[in-house]
């Protein structure tokens, strides 16, 4: 019995011996510059297929035990180049044949967009390759599932030149992720999140006079079923800061026209200099002093629109009228079969 139990014991050494000789042999493959080589090369035709776009990558790199794939210097040619995508894995589902990506991390993108006669005109085709990318396949045997999406040290150029406005983004941050309904009850609780940081939003315009510099924040933005709830939303520059909170109920029928049928909004102005403020537009008098206002607006687009404002003055002038400290309150009601009213209160 002894003598079985030691031969069963050296077969099962040699066993574990070969298993990992050739888990350290597949190791060593995936992650050799022969195999990134084959790889990069493969990847590069496989998105530039997709794509119908010729795309190269300068390296790609591979992490078994993360897991990771790292691709550095994806360039799109004449539309867009990307320093390093990360991209980190879950395990795999055998019984739903589905690969989960736990994140991808895409790291100091440069996108150019050039439009011109209402399309791209540095990616002519690219409608039918997203609706190429987003198409359902009955017959593929393997599905994959994304948790989170964050672009980091973004860079963008919008050239409209059908309408010659320019936009310009810089240094700007994205996240996107999902997150499950751990309490059923709590409908709301679960759903698609996003939240941002553009610290420079070149602005210019010609038709409209505009060019300026601004910078948004996003605290929080959430989709779930076919509602999007924001939270503390700011758009500013040297002068102004709008901060918004609220929540839009989109339309169920997909019309563009009707994209939001309802909406609960709420927004607090600041104007830091009223002077700074008229002196960008040049419609307005000569203004000084500093304004703050609260504004909230609620309706449905298809019947009543219902709107309120609390604007609080100090130390103002208006075109020689000088204004001490007071609040003018406001409220309307908009309707297609309803008098317009607008009530003013002035508290001094």
């Amino acid at each position: 019995m002894k003598k079985y139990e030691k031969k069963f014991k050296i077969y099962l050494l040699i066993l574990l011996l070969l298993t990992a000789v050739i888990s350290a042999s597949a190791v060593l493959f995936i992650t050799s510059p022969y195999f990134a080589s084959k790889a990069k090369n493969y990847l590069s035709a496989y998105i530039s297929s997709v794509l119908k776009k010729n795309t190269t990558i300068e390296k790609i790199k591979f992490s078994v035990f993360s897991p990771q794939i790292s691709l550095y210097g994806l360039n799109i040619k004449n539309f867009a180049k990307v320093k390093r995508i990360n991209i980190t894995f879950g395990p795999f589902n055998i019984f739903k044949r589905k690969i989960i990506i736990y994140k991808i991390n895409i790291i100091d993108p440069k996108v150019n967009i050039l439009i011109k006669n209402g399309r791209f005109d540095n990616f002519k085709n690219i409608d039918s390759v997203v609706k190429n990318i987003f198409k359902k396949r009955p017959g593929s045997f393997i599905s994959a599932s994304l948790d989170k999406l964050k672009i980091t040290e973004g860079n963008l150029n919008l050239n409209d030149a059908d309408k010659n406005i320019l936009l310009k983004l810089k240094k700007f941050e994205l996240t996107a992720y999902k997150k499950p309904n751990p309490i059923p009850f709590l409908y709301n609780n679960g759903g698609i999140y996003f939240k941002y940081n553009m610290p420079y939003i070149f602005v210019k315009s010609k038709k409209l006079k505009l060019q300026k510099i601004f910078k948004s924040e996003a605290v929080e933005i959430h989709y779930f079923s076919n509602f999007i709830k924001y939270r503390r939303i700011s758009l500013g520059n040297s002068y102004l800061t709008a901060v918004s909170d609220g929540i839009l109920e989109l339309n169920q029928k997909n019309k563009i026209s009707g994209f939001v049928e309802k909406f609960n909004d709420a927004t607090s102005l600041n104007v830091k200099s009223l002077s700074s403020f008229s002196k960008n537009f040049t419609f307005l008098p000569a203004l000084k002093g500093r304004l703050s206002a609260k504004l909230t607006a609620s309706g449905d687009f298809g019947g009543k629109i219902s709107a309120g404002a609390s604007v609080n003055l100090k130390n103002v002038v208006f075109s020689g009228g000088d204004i001490n400290n007071g609040t003018v309150e406001c409220a309307g009601n908009f309707g297609k079969n309803e008098n317009n009213i607008i009530n003013f209160k002035k508290i001094d």
